[in-house]
């Protein structure tokens, strides 16, 4: 018989995901957060919101020299959080989630073509420092971390992940606790030991730096569900992904209500540029359809941009309750005229109108008067008046 465990298998040197963070396209930086975006979605989630928190405070005294140090170097200014009300993953989800690479058992009729590579590339291009992914799963809490330089920094060859589960356990005549996983099930297929190794690691190598600390995110999975706050019962899934060194140089997280991409340079399109530019367009909407997963930035809600009103009347956008007209400017400067498609043009010219402002919304070159359209409510609150003349 075959000793299928005896055959060597391939190997992922410890640089390996960091390479391939860059697939995701350099001038593309928003496409990694689609990617784990996309997860959310796929899991059933109808809520992600995307914060920024402080990092846990540390327990080493900063005046401790050594120590305080080495616990600064580690400790992040600021986390950026995503957290979904998902369906959750148990250990063994999370475990092939993230630490294995072309292993997906998503449905490819219903969500499209998946290559087991995107979420684990994106995440890397987010935080290449760490990631740490918090989750909740039939009540069963567990939590991974990820990162392109650590196992480089422990001096091992191979891409490692680390993994440490809890359950829930009830005494008789006690308050229920939580306990680390001991047993190895289908569910929890990890040994004790990896799940001790694992956690000492985290509590070693991350600004969380006690149980208390990781346990408060699994806290803030349940509490802040939707049901939570209408009926007080805690929430039995979802998950919570922080971002423990989100990229400086290529993000600035501090942007007001908003996370811009600096490496975008000069794109004249602001879903290149800013987050909830790029979240308004991310999921269809129209009159009929509405997408299924709402997303939040900083606590304020993404508008998604509704089709039917876009491109059947480009000189309206609607934000709520309030609608702002503006004027596209021609490449020159001057204000360029656009009553849009009247009611007396018929299909024809509705039909053109559609059409020509697709085309430019895609990025290509719009024809006639090279008419810049970029209907993001990120540059219309900042006001940019290079791009925009608001009509009286």
């Amino acid at each position: 018989a075959l000793d299928r465990d005896a055959i060597p298998t391939m190997r992922v040197a410890a640089g390996m995901l960091a390479a391939n963070a860059q697939a995701h396209g350099a001038e593309h930086a928003l496409f990694a957060w689609a990617d784990v975006f996309d997860n959310s979605r796929e899991a059933g989630a109808t809520v992600l919101d995307i914060a920024l928190e402080e990092p846990p405070p540390p327990l080493v005294p900063a005046s401790k020299k050594t120590k305080g140090a080495r616990a600064r170097a580690r400790r992040p200014r600021q986390l950026v959080t995503m957290q979904d009300d998902g369906c959750g993953m148990s250990e063994k989800t999370l475990r092939e989630m993230l630490g294995g690479l072309g292993y997906t058992d998503k449905d490819s009729e219903s969500t499209g073509k998946h290559y087991g590579m995107g979420s684990k590339t994106g995440l890397m291009r987010m935080s290449p420092q760490g990631v740490l992914v918090f989750t909740v799963k039939d009540g069963n809490w567990a939590v991974g971390l990820l990162s392109t330089t650590l196992s480089e920094e422990l001096g091992l060859s191979q891409e490692c992940v680390f993994f440490c589960s809890w359950q829930l356990r009830q005494q008789p005549g006690s308050p229920p606790t939580r306990t680390m996983v001991t047993t190895t099930t289908p569910n929890n297929p990890l040994s004790a030991e990896a799940r001790q190794q694992s956690l000492q690691v985290i509590l070693k190598k991350t600004c969380f730096t006690s149980e208390a600390a990781l346990f408060r995110h699994f806290q803030l999975i349940e509490a802040r569900h939707a049901s939570f706050a209408t009926t007080g019962q805690r929430a039995t899934s979802g998950t919570r992904i922080v971002l423990l060194h989100v990229d400086d140089t290529e993000h600035d997280i501090h942007a007001w209500q908003d996370i811009e991409i600096k490496t975008a340079g000069d794109s004249k399109w602001a879903h290149d540029r800013s987050m909830r530019s790029f979240c308004e367009v991310l999921y269809y909407c129209d009159d009929h359809v509405t997408p299924t997963m709402r997303i939040s930035i900083k606590g304020i809600a993404v508008e998604p941009r509704n089709w039917d009103t876009f491109l059947c009347a480009p000189s309206s956008v609607a934000d709520g309750e309030r609608v702002a007209r503006f004027t596209p400017r021609g490449r020159g400067g001057a204000a360029a005229a656009d009553p849009g498609p009247s009611a007396g043009s018929g299909r024809a010219a509705a039909s053109k109108a559609k059409s020509r402002i697709a085309t430019e919304a895609a990025g290509g070159q719009p024809s006639g008067g090279g008419r810049q359209y970029e209907h993001g409510w990120a540059d219309l609150e900042r006001g940019a008046p290079d791009k925009y003349e608001m009509a009286t």
